[in-house]
């Protein structure tokens, strides 16, 4: 496994569909790689993972919990149970007449949050019941954010229980469960508490991995076990301000049981993904910043990012805000690669005041807590986000952007870095670019000069869509903040100058957004679903052939 952890950040540098790409002065390695996850913890999270897929689709596979190739039968106190293999997703027809059952497929699409889907392909579901004898994965708890789906197609009855199988009927998520409703309201279902059995031994999963006489749904953490892991979030107390460390860089080997599989109260990363609360706001750029200064070594987090000092929040510990809990320099080697991981939705929020140099807030500086050896870090974030501006032919034309204003119109952009609210959706968020020039600082500047090496690090972005405006109106800028943060965060510099001026240096030449222009090869779009764990797996290239 040593080996693999190894194989797999080798090839993030050198390969990840670069083209033959060359990042210059990457130190060599040695040890096991660093990733940080900045874990985006806002409300979104718990928004229907399909909201930009009104309408089923049954040519495509959605993922989620269910298998999407098998049909499933509920029990009351116990959940979904798989009963067999479907044709093209549908019940089979025997069984639509004789029995209760449902497509796999269609409950994925019509119940999945971003937070179920984010947290199988991380940790393989949060668990309801995990023993060496069963597993029931429960959905994420939706009760400050529900939905109802309604399907209309012909075929629902190969897909739902025949006494739901009305075009009218309407299907709510609420909480943990499902229930049915006709068109005026009327429930006429019970509510199907929603936990689904997995690796059920004549019926695995392709995420299900044998432990001992049994077998357990694993997510890429346990599969990279041997890596340095680590994560931030944001901070519930301090609503619209920074991010805060939840657990320091290093193995998860003691989060689950390598003999059985199961989960561990550890609080760690899998702990928290699993069970993170939510918040309101997304200040990004702040918690990259943040990131940056505890990768650099430093021991105190940002006072206004810290509030009054905290050692936990909810269920979980904070590091860097007390003297009893500092940050510990996540470098054991200085030949160790480093990246940053973002799992969020795709705009940022109130990260416009408390970054050095922002054209909102010039005269803001690092202010660490009063503990610890801490050294300065000021980077020049606007002027680093209107690089980005210039580089991308921005600077001096007409988008249509919130500039000094809470609503979208066609404005002359002087500078990138002055625009704050993300159109077309979202214009009085005061969310900003600046996690562009923060990404650009990382990838071509040094974050530890006190080494022999230049150590760079390089961004990975995971996005999932917040609202459905933004899948019906795409920003009328090039790109969105967290594609050109993946974009100016990790790409090859053929001719030299650099920045990613041409296409090969940046380009996935086999991956596009709604308008057709290519995405960043460190950028994925995790809002299909199906596509999710596949960005994972891009990020961290496993070979387990």
């Amino acid at each position: 496994m040593f080996r693999l952890i190894q194989v797999i950040f080798i090839l993030l540098v050198f390969l990840c569909g670069l083209q033959g790409a060359v990042f210059a002065e990457v130190v060599p390695f040695k040890g096991n790689a660093n990733a940080l996850i900045l874990f985006s913890n806002e409300w979104t999270a718990y928004t229907h993972g399909y909201v930009n897929e009104p309408y089923y689709n049954n040519s495509r596979d959605y993922y989620g919990y269910f298998d999407p190739n098998k049909y499933y039968e509920y029990q009351k106190n116990a959940g979904f149970a798989p009963v067999g293999a479907t044709s093209n997703h549908y019940v089979p027809q025997v069984e639509t007449m004789a029995g209760d059952f449902w497509s796999g497929n269609f409950l994925n699409w019509a119940t999945m949050s971003n937070a179920d889907l984010v947290r199988k392909t991380f940790t393989g579901g949060k668990r309801s019941k995990d023993t060496s004898k069963q597993t029931r994965l429960q959905r994420a708890d939706i009760s400050s954010r529900p939905w109802r789906v309604r399907y209309t197609g012909a075929d629902l009855s190969r897909l739902v229980p025949l006494v739901y199988a009305d075009p009218s009927y309407v299907f709510h998520n609420a909480g943990t469960t499902l229930f049915v409703t006709t068109a005026s309201g009327n429930v006429i279902s019970d509510h199907f508490e929603f936990e689904v059995e997995v690796c059920v031994s004549s019926m695995l999963e392709n995420n299900c991995r044998i432990y001992g006489d049994h077998f357990k749904p694993d997510g890429l953490l346990q599969l990279n076990s041997e890596g340095n892991f680590g994560l931030m979030s944001y901070s519930a107390s301090q609503a619209t301000e920074g991010g805060i460390l939840r657990v320091p860089i290093g193995p998860i080997v003691k989060e689950f049981s390598s003999k059985s599989g199961t989960f561990t109260p550890q609080k760690g990363i899998i702990n928290f993904i699993n069970n993170f609360d939510h918040k309101g706001w997304s200040p990004l750029a702040e918690m990259y910043y943040e990131a940056l200064r505890y990768l650099k070594g430093n021991e105190a987090g940002q006072s206004v990012y810290c509030g009054e000092g905290l050692v936990s929040e909810g269920k979980f510990p904070v590091y860097g805000c007390d003297s009893r809990k500092p940050w510990v320099d996540p470098f054991t080697s200085s030949l160790q690669h480093t990246s940053i991981i973002i799992v969020s939705d795709e705009y940022p929020s109130k990260d416009l005041n408390s970054v050095p140099g922002s054209y909102f807030n010039p005269t803001y500086v690092d202010q660490p807590m009063s503990f610890g050896m801490n050294a300065p870090y000021n980077p020049d974030v606007a002027g680093l986000t209107r690089l980005v501006g210039d580089a991308e032919g921005v600077t001096g034309t007409q988008q249509m952007v919130a500039v000094g204003n809470y609503r979208c119109r066609m404005e002359t952009v002087t500078d990138l870095a002055s625009v704050s609210g993300i159109c077309p959706s979202e214009p009085q968020s005061e969310g900003t670019f600046n996690i562009a020039g923060l990404a650009y600082e990382a990838f071509t500047g040094d974050l530890r000069p006190d080494f022999e090496y230049r150590q760079i690090v390089q961004t990975f972005v995971l996005a999932y869509r917040g609202s459905q405006s933004t899948f019906n109106s795409p920003t009328e800028l090039p790109m969105s903040p967290l594609m050109l943060a993946a974009k100016y965060g990790s790409f090859g510099d053929l001719n030299g100058n650099g920045l990613p001026d041409l296409q090969e240096e940046w380009a996935d030449e086999n991956r596009m957004d709604v308008n057709g222009n290519y995405l960043p090869f460190r950028f994925f779009y995790a809002e299909h679903g199906g596509e999710l764990i596949n960005s994972f797996w891009h990020v961290f290239l496993p070979i387990y052939k």
